[in-house]
């Protein structure tokens, strides 16, 4: 069996508000922003109906960075749809003149898909 790569690019548009209150007085920053993401998969099948899947999608420049990866065992009851258990994590953010942010998440994931 040998396993398959997939490659494509994705856009993420985030749209960001941070807000602050207290005692009347407040501030609000908002932001509306355009990230394309390389996205690079595999599969690897070990039989039928049982596989491994791999997805990374991420970029990084001069402003900030968004990477999202996650590895699932999927299982295929059928040719036309399956159950995927895994872990995934998303680490990413900005540093530019009016933000500093950034974020790293963990957590495990479970998804049904069907084949149309």
């Amino acid at each position: 069996m040998h396993p398959y790569f997939i490659q494509r690019l994705e856009y993420l548009i985030p749209n960001a508000k941070i807000r602050l209150e207290q005692q009347g007085r407040g501030a609000e920053e908002t932001n509306l922003g355009f990230v394309p993401l390389l996205h690079i998969g595999a599969e690897q099948r070990i039989n039928d109906k049982l596989g491994f899947i791999f997805d990374l999608e991420g970029l990084a420049g001069g402003p900030g960075r968004a990477f999202d990866g996650a590895l699932k065992l999927r299982y295929y009851p059928s040719r036309l749809w399956g159950l995927s258990f895994g872990y995934r994590t998303v680490e990413g953010g900005a540093d530019v003149t009016s933000v500093y942010n950034f974020a790293w998440i963990h957590y495990g994931l479970v998804s049904v898909f069907y084949k149309f």
